[in-house]
């Protein structure tokens, strides 16, 4: 939208020195007439732009004028900044770049990464490239109204090729999703996005479909079972990862003892077998033979 357009090429102008107007219509992805057009506008609204001819030519704010930016304070402006930072390491967006640069106008005079006492990174550990690239595709096909196609590996290790009308991307629990109308299922489904393989954005027009994100995030109440587990010692570091503080005791010997409900189903089984030696299922006792049975198949493995 122009409205946007114009806030940042005045945040823009606040922070830097001067700007060409080819630097800006490339940035905004306009022509040169379109940011003339816009400058005069800016000046218009009683903003006082200064344009300079030659090599080092451009557009500037007029020296000695203030932009009041005492929008909100400086602790307040660091936390969003790092924010936007964080998440601009995997989500290339034009929306996200607009705002760092407003903030950094507001306050020029700090190094805001270094003043937040938080660091945000989206990013997965390594090289964030593959992550990024499937962020972008998807965020195309989002705005273009475009399906998107890949192969989806499910928990179980099953892969089934799809095709989606996405809906939303949703970062939660550390992991990023994309929600959207499953072609193959006929149902609005949720699929995790380092499950999925060979992404492409198709040609294929949708009307997008109202859906309720939180229906979602609801905890679920079909298939659940009560665990009660037994850690040791050293099994506590890793306990908070998946369980709430508030479900553990500790019995006389240390060990720490957990109830807790969860859905059953195969990650259940998987998340209790990464603890290895330091869990013991105590109940149900039909799960306590799921595990013990694929303990014995990973020490066939190893005969």
């Amino acid at each position: 939208m122009k409205i946007d357009r114009l806030i940042s090429i005045i945040m823009i102008l606040s922070n830097r020195k001067r700007v060409s107007a080819k630097e800006l219509a490339e940035k905004f992805e306009v022509s040169v007439k379109t940011i003339q057009r816009d400058i005069d506008a800016i000046n218009m609204a009683g903003i006082p732009i200064v344009a300079y001819k030659g090599y080092d030519g451009g557009y500037e704010i007029m020296e000695n004028y203030k932009i009041n930016k005492s929008v909100v304070n400086e602790k307040e402006h660091s936390m969003v900044f790092n924010l936007l930072e964080g998440l601009s390491k995997v989500y290339e967006d034009k929306t996200i770049e607009n705002l760092k640069e407003k903030f950094k106008c507001a306050n020029s005079s700090m190094n805001l990464i270094e003043e937040g006492n938080i660091v945000f990174d989206f990013s997965s550990w390594g090289n964030a490239d593959n992550t990024r690239e499937k962020l972008n595709i998807i965020s195309e096909a989002l705005k273009l109204r475009k399906t998107i196609e890949f192969t989806y590996i499910t928990f179980d290790g099953n892969s089934t090729k799809r095709e989606l009308e996405p809906l939303k991307i949703i970062f939660k629990g550390l992991n990023f999703y994309i929600c959207g109308f499953c072609r193959l299922r006929e149902d609005i489904r949720l699929f995790k996005l380092t499950r999925i393989k060979g992404l492409n954005r198709l040609d294929n027009d949708f009307v997008p479909r109202i859906v309720d994100i939180n229906e979602f995030f609801k905890p679920r109440e079909d298939n659940l079972i009560t665990l009660k587990l037994k850690f040791n010692k050293s099994a506590l570091n890793k306990l908070d990862d998946y369980f709430d503080a508030y479900v553990i005791e500790f019995n006389e010997k240390g060990d720490a003892i957990v109830e807790v409900e969860y859905p059953e189903n195969s990650w259940i089984y998987s998340m209790l077998l990464s603890f290895g030696s330091d869990i013991e299922v105590i109940e149900p006792i039909h799960i306590r033979e799921i595990i013990r049975k694929n303990a014995e198949k990973i020490i066939k493995l190893y005969k």
